[in-house]
């Protein structure tokens, strides 16, 4: 167990060495989990380094509401939600918009582990001719889901972006709302 605890807090005392910033929450967790594990108390070391870990999880999650798209012409967006998934299930960031009745939400979900799954499952041609059709948006290979009335892709096989509208949002519209996507950032930040 001490083996594999180790790796770890050289991870966290490396980032709190390279960080300009003054202490915060992550530093004040880590600097408890170091406190904890030179006393030996496993326990208290493992959950202060894991709350660590969530607190940069919801860090990497705010980064991602830049890549949402101003508000089109004729629409009103609503504030960016972000969360960061329960154990280690990825980093999401997500803004609704609204005309009338009508409804979209763009979301990017990252850093999960079942990205890899998805990407592969996406990326099936039978797949995507089961649930609706393929075409390129932006550069971009998109699947558009029937039953879901969205667009889904893999940017850098690593975040998923998926455009839903309500029922009476028509494909057109979830068109327009990708092509405000840029592709090119969203990678850029995945790396």
């Amino acid at each position: 167990m001490r083996a594999n605890l180790l790796p770890v807090l050289c991870a966290a005392v490396l980032l709190c060495a390279t960080s300009p910033v003054r202490a915060d929450d992550v530093t004040d967790q880590v600097n408890e989990g170091l406190t904890a594990y030179a006393k030996k108390d496993y326990a208290t070391a493992i959950a202060a380094l894991e709350a660590a870990t969530a607190l940069l999880r919801q860090a990497r999650s705010e980064i991602w509401k830049q890549y949402l798209p101003a508000a089109p012409a004729g629409w009103k967006a609503e504030d960016s939600d972000v969360s960061s998934g329960m154990l280690g299930m990825g980093s999401n960031a997500s803004r609704k918009y609204t005309r009338d009745n009508d409804g979209v939400e763009v979301s990017l979900m990252t850093d999960s582990p079942i990205m890899q799954g998805l990407a592969a499952v996406i990326g099936n041609p039978m797949v995507a001719a089961a649930a609706g059709k393929t075409l390129v948006i932006g550069g971009r290979r998109v699947n558009y889901v029937r039953d879901d009335n969205s667009y889904i892709t893999m940017v850098g096989d690593r975040v998923l972006v998926r455009v839903q509208g309500s029922s009476g949002v028509t494909e057109d519209t979830l068109k327009k709302f990708m092509g405000l996507l840029s592709f090119a950032d969203i990678e850029k930040a995945a790396r």
